[in-house]
């Protein structure tokens, strides 16, 4: 059985030896069987080689091999912070029918399933959708998308919140050029000092969110119901 007390202040290095909460009989374990509980019995997780990386997606929809084409649930522990969320690529090539990003836009204009489930989960958990490992300078997106002061919006580095709506998104993301990767990630993050004060507590906090998350990861997976 999966078990796990919180985290460590060994979990923050990016040295992964010593690492075990990443693994089936550790968090990854318990959130996958969390949210088979709640959706079905098709998720598992995967703890990503050499980082301090965690996902958790549908088993026939993922491939532990070639993990970049597939939507993900995830949980990261860089140096500062646990981050967790729902991640979508896109590749710097065109893209066949392997890859989730297509299907996740098509749904993402068209479904207002999806649509309502991505902004009701940034509503309520205070999530940040941009392009998570350049977005300091806002990568490929050139910002991020956040609720503030009630309104959907663009934040730029530098400038004032602007109010936006889902179309807004769904042009930009289908904007992009071929050439452009985007690591897309809608998610959210606790300090470290918070993340190991919290102990085992930090498994609800997740999954809350994880749990908010499942039908925007579905309109990656699932076909198109627009």
């Amino acid at each position: 059985m999966a078990t796990f007390s919180g985290f460590t202040d060994s979990d923050f290095s990016s040295q992964i030896d010593g690492v075990y909460w990443r693994g089936r009989d550790a968090l990854g374990g318990l959130l996958a069987a969390a949210l088979n509980d709640s959706f079905g019995s098709d998720f598992s997780s995967w703890a990503v080689s050499r980082r301090t990386e965690l996902h958790i997606a549908r088993q026939s929809r993922y491939s532990f091999e070639n993990a970049s084409p597939h939507a993900k649930l995830f949980v990261y522990t860089p140096p500062n912070e646990v981050a967790f969320g729902f991640y979508v690529e896109k590749a710097d090539h065109p893209i066949d029918r392997q890859w989730d990003w297509a299907r996740f836009l098509a749904n993402l204009e068209t479904d207002p399933i999806a649509r309502a489930a991505l902004l009701g989960a940034m509503r309520n958990h205070r999530l940040t959708l941009t392009d998570y490992y350049n977005q300091d300078g806002g990568g490929a997106l050139g910002r991020r998308m956040v609720f503030w002061q009630g309104k959907l919006c663009w934040q730029r580095p530098q400038q004032d919140p602007l109010s936006v709506t889902v179309d807004d998104l769904v042009r930009l993301l289908a904007g992009l050029d071929d050439n452009t990767w985007c690591d897309l990630h809608l998610f959210t993050t606790i300090a470290k000092p918070d993340a190991i004060a919290l102990g085992d507590h930090i498994v609800d906090r997740i999954l809350a969110v994880l749990h908010s998350l499942v039908p925007v990861y579905e309109a990656a997976v699932a076909p198109s119901r627009g």
